[in-house]
């Protein structure tokens, strides 16, 4: 009689399920602060676009105006009979071929645990699946990049065992599925409740979101910030005045 050593499938508890309520509720109250939120910032850009141009146009020309005045002094630095070019700092050679060597290292471990993870969760691999599937593997696939492109390595490579696991695709809030390690489960779900938390937190403390939330007609705002708008116009054409 053969024995199957494959693991039992366990299914979710109710721990597991109150999690995933939570989530579902913190990712709608994020989406709807952030909809709030863009469409009030486009209403400013809208309302404000002479002062933003002419401000970001002035900004422009005094980083050029400062850069031709560096080049200008470095060049007459130059024509000194005195000058000498700067030494560069040298470090240790061992200590810098360690450090080279970790960072590469780890740029190919990077490399190597997001290739083995897109894999398995690019949105084109579910294309004929229903909606629910493909929205969860671009939800992933998000993730996943991001962790990617930040360098986050740990992060990455616990996400990576989380996908590879076959949780990730399985967490369907309520859906009752069956999970093959649900400690793996359990702790992603922790980290997105911890990330959801924090981003929600950080708009909240924007001025922007108080005065969405204080406000009893938040586009008045605008008229208060023309002024500082117009000042700081004032102090760059200053600045570059020749």
């Amino acid at each position: 009689m053969s024995v199957s050593l494959d693991r039992p499938a366990v299914r979710k508890d109710a721990s597991t399920n109150a999690l995933e309520k939570e989530i579902q509720v913190l990712e709608v109250e994020l989406r709807q602060a952030e909809a709030n939120l863009n469409t009030f910032t486009n209403l400013i850009r809208s309302r404000l676009a002479a002062e933003i141009t002419q401000l970001n146009q002035l900004t422009e020309l005094y980083k050029a105006q400062k850069k031709a005045k560096k080049d200008k002094r470095q060049a007459q630095k130059k024509r000194g009979k005195n000058y000498q070019e700067p030494k560069s700092i040298l470090c240790h050679p061992a200590s810098f071929a360690a450090r080279t060597t970790a960072t590469t290292a780890d740029q190919q471990e990077l490399k190597r645990l997001y290739k083995e993870a897109i894999v398995r969760v690019h949105p084109d691999k579910f294309v004929n699946e229903d909606e629910e599937k493909n929205t969860i593997a671009t939800d992933i696939t998000s993730r996943l990049n991001d962790l990617y492109q930040s360098g986050e390595l740990d992060l990455l490579r616990d996400f990576h065992e989380h996908i590879l696991s076959g949780n990730a695709m399985s967490y369907v809030p309520s859906s009752g599925k069956p999970v093959t390690n649900p400690q793996a489960l359990v702790e992603h779900l922790e980290q997105r409740k911890k990330e959801l938390k924090e981003r929600l937190a950080a708009i909240r403390k924007s001025r922007l979101y108080e005065v969405l939330t204080s406000y009893d007609h938040p586009a008045t705002f605008i008229e208060e910030l023309r002024p500082e708008f117009e000042e700081r116009i004032l102090v760059m054409k200053k600045r570059t005045r020749n």
